[in-house]
């Protein structure tokens, strides 16, 4: 029997007894947090306003140092809590690894002189220069999945608010 690849013996994304405490705060924000989420499997976070969902994924996208615990992706740890300084608890990131981690924020924003079709294919042409007529037929089966290849020219303020968060 052959051993699996080395990242195929990992979950896609592991946390273990992560902790994150803002400074001067009275408690940990996140308190030992150990979770595994599978491959190509999807995690719904829920819980009351405050209750730290948001500095969870700002944690794991690399926007929040941690004081505790291990973030790891496909076995390899992008985030590993040091308590002292503010920058402690960040892991080095390589570029492809920036690119593959992202989140769409609670207070997202569109282009609003750019159609739903600009809106999708900026990043990915401007940031990571990427063919553009490639990048256009990604995004158009992508709208297509979330129920907006219809809209594809529309504007922001054609949109009702949540297509604009399915554009985001």
């Amino acid at each position: 029997m052959t051993q699996p690849d080395t990242a195929e013996r990992f979950p896609g994304l592991r946390m273990e007894g992560v902790t994150k405490r803002y400074a001067n705060a009275d408690h940990d924000v996140l308190h030992d947090i150990s979770l595994d989420v599978p491959r190509g499997k999807v995690l719904v976070v829920v819980g009351p306003s405050g209750s730290g969902k948001s500095t969870l994924l700002r944690a794991v996208a690399g926007l929040e140092p941690i004081q505790g615990g291990e973030i790891l992706l496909n076995g390899d740890i992008i985030g590993q809590g040091r308590p002292g300084t503010k920058a402690a608890g960040y892991a080095p990131r390589p570029a492809a690894l920036r690119t593959r981690i992202g989140m769409v924020f609670q207070s997202y924003d569109l282009f609003p002189n750019r159609n739903v079709l600009d809106n999708v294919t900026m990043a990915p042409v401007l940031v990571l220069k990427r063919d553009k007529r490639n990048v256009e037929q990604e995004a158009l089966r992508l709208l297509e999945r979330v129920g907006l290849r219809d809209r594809a020219d529309a504007k922001p303020h054609e949109l009702s608010g949540g297509q604009r968060q399915r554009v985001a």
